[in-house]
């Protein structure tokens, strides 16, 4: 019997029994955390055997222009390139994952969906989760065979500036602390991603999601949109909603495309 991973999320055990059992996946290992040194020296050091790296900056995000933030969506046939370079075909299961926080995942799954491409999962708990189940790695820069997929421009609609300017739901900041406090969006409510997860980078179990969203004062059956610096810890808040069975609207250019107009109102 085959593994079901038509979902949002997908276990270690999960995927390592579908890998055995032969199932015909499509992995992508996305690497974005400056902090931690070059991402695809990190991935060449060690990734989930059969994985594709795909680097969220260019591939997973268009050109810096004068709207759109710092990581705006990408050019849909240029992307639609990019898919084909990365294997997937229009009956691909998709799995993504991180070695962070799974946030650079869940940008790779949601532009994934806005480009038509569903099957996709996310690995609960990233590499970190692979490695404590002391599951094995590759150091190969592996090369998929080119897929044939045909992007769907638009199959998810994303939020613009103006759109959040009236939006009557809750809007949710996903960035640390820190920055919130220091300016974000009026009316917004800062639900990082850390408040989500678990010590060791797991999603929180849907009844605990569901009560972290009710001590800030948010009622998870109205409507909710969310944003971050980005485009990228944001979309994680989306998948971890999902888990609810809540679908959350994304304001890809976040923060970083608020800003951009001076004339915006800004809190803090």
């Amino acid at each position: 019997m085959s593994t079901d991973i038509s979902k949002n999320l997908i276990t270690v055990d999960e995927l390592a029994a579908a890998l055995q059992a032969g199932q015909p996946l499509r992995l992508l290992d996305i690497r974005f955390d400056p902090g931690k040194g070059s991402a695809k020296s990190r991935y060449l050091e060690g990734h989930i055997p059969g994985a594709v790296y795909v680097d969220l900056p260019t591939e997973l995000a268009g050109p810096k222009g004068s709207t759109g933030g710092n990581l705006p969506l990408p050019d849909p046939h240029a992307f639609e390139q990019v898919a084909r370079s990365w294997g997937i075909s229009k009956d691909s299961q998709v799995i993504v994952y991180d070695d962070t926080n799974g946030a650079p995942a869940a940008r790779a799954a949601w532009v994934l969906r806005w480009a038509g491409i569903t099957a996709v999962s996310l690995l609960d708990g990233g590499l970190g989760a692979w490695l404590r189940a002391k599951l094995p790695t590759s150091t190969a820069d592996e090369a998929a065979v080119p897929g044939t997929v045909e992007v769907i421009s638009g199959a998810l609609r994303p939020m613009a500036a103006k759109d959040v300017a009236t939006w009557s739901g809750t809007l949710i900041d996903a960035r640390p602390e820190k920055a919130f406090a220091e300016g974000h969006i009026p009316r917004a409510i800062n639900i990082p991603n850390g408040a989500l997860v678990d010590d060791n980078g797991r999603l929180l179990p849907a009844a605990q999601i569901e009560q972290r969203l009710r001590d800030r004062g948010i009622d998870p059956h109205l409507p909710i949109a969310a944003y971050c610096g980005g485009g990228v810890a944001s979309s994680f808040t989306v998948i971890a909603l999902a888990s609810l069975g809540k679908h959350v609207e994304l304001y890809p250019g976040s923060w970083s495309d608020w800003i951009s107009d001076p004339s915006r109102p800004i809190e803090k």
